[in-house]
């Protein structure tokens, strides 16, 4: 009977014993295990640790999740600003080319601008010589009628002269014809 004792002694023991005994299988994240309990780990792998410190790695945990929210938002404004940098330098490329298209028109500009200078600048030194040989024609000409208008001058006062002389002549001439008539009348 002691041994019928014993035996039941044993089996109570063990159900006792599956009663404290936990299973931790593939599937399980965690388990809370008091002390006194058995785990009996079917995973491959599985770490034990106590509540201080499962609490201090959640405190640590909850510090990296709010560390990873920050790293998002901060990744975040990184991309909007990469793309507004990427934009600005578009931006900058697209007035870069413009500009030297621009400089390369004004440069073609300027070329015609001052091919039309040369071209306005010979045809007034043209028009110079033109108006330079004209000048001088007409100084020519100018000083020709000076000295047709001096020799006129001088012919106008030997003409006048003349008419004053001859005048004079008949004047004389009158007057003697007068004085010879009018003794002869006497």
């Amino acid at each position: 009977m002691k041994a019928l004792y014993v035996l039941i002694l044993i089996l109570s023991t063990l159900q006792l014993r599956a009663w404290q005994v936990l299973d931790f299988e593939q599937v399980d994240q965690r388990i809370k295990v008091y002390q006194g309990q058995t785990i009996h780990i079917l995973a491959d792998s599985a770490y034990v640790i106590s509540i201080v410190r499962a609490e201090r790695l959640n405190e640590k945990l909850q510090e990296l999740q709010v560390a990873h929210e920050a790293n998002l938002q901060l990744w975040q404004v990184h991309q909007e600003v990469l793309d507004k940098v990427r934009e600005i330098e578009r931006l900058t490329a697209q007035l870069s080319e413009k500009m030297l298209r621009d400089q390369h028109a004004i440069a073609l500009n300027i070329d015609e601008i001052i091919a039309e200078l040369d071209r306005s600048i010979a045809v007034l030194k043209d028009a110079n010589a033109q108006l330079q040989a004209s000048n001088d024609e007409l100084s020519w000409q100018l000083a020709e009628m000076e000295l047709t208008v001096k020799h006129l001058r001088q012919q106008i006062r030997r003409i006048w002269w003349q008419s004053t002389a001859d005048k004079i002549v008949v004047a004389v001439v009158t007057f003697g014809m007068g004085l010879v008539v009018g003794m002869a009348a006497l």
